[in-house]
C-alpha cells in the first residue's frame, strides 16, 4: 500500500515538471546523444546534443522525420529532440 502511494506521488511530481513539446514542419531541432551512441573516446566532455536538424514530416506526436543540413533524412523519437533555441539559451 505504501509503495503504491509513493509511486503515485512520484508520477504526479514527474508529470507536473514535464513540458510537452510539439514540433511543426520547418522547425529546427537538436538530437540528444545517448550513452549508447556516444563516442567512448570523447569521455564525459563530449557533446550531448547533435544537430541542427529540420523537421520535414510529423508522423504522430513524438515521432518526426528530420533532415540534417546536408539534406540527409533520419527518423527520431520526440523525447530525444529539443528546440535548437532551447540549447543555445543554456550554452
Amino acid at each position: 500500500m505504501r509503495n503504491v502511494e509513493y509511486k503515485q506521488r512520484i508520477a504526479k511530481y514527474y508529470d507536473s515538471r514535464v513540458k510537452p513539446r510539439a514540433f511543426k514542419v520547418g522547425d529546427w531541432v537538436m538530437h540528444k546523444i545517448s550513452l549508447a551512441t556516444k563516442n567512448p573516446t570523447e569521455g564525459t566532455l563530449g557533446p550531448t546534443w547533435k544537430g541542427p536538424y529540420e523537421v520535414t514530416k510529423v508522423y504522430r506526436p513524438g515521432t518526426y522525420q528530420l533532415r540534417d543540413t546536408r539534406a540527409r533524412p533520419c527518423l527520431i523519437l520526440g523525447m530525444l529532440i529539443t528546440s535548437s533555441t532551447t540549447i543555445s539559451k543554456h550554452t
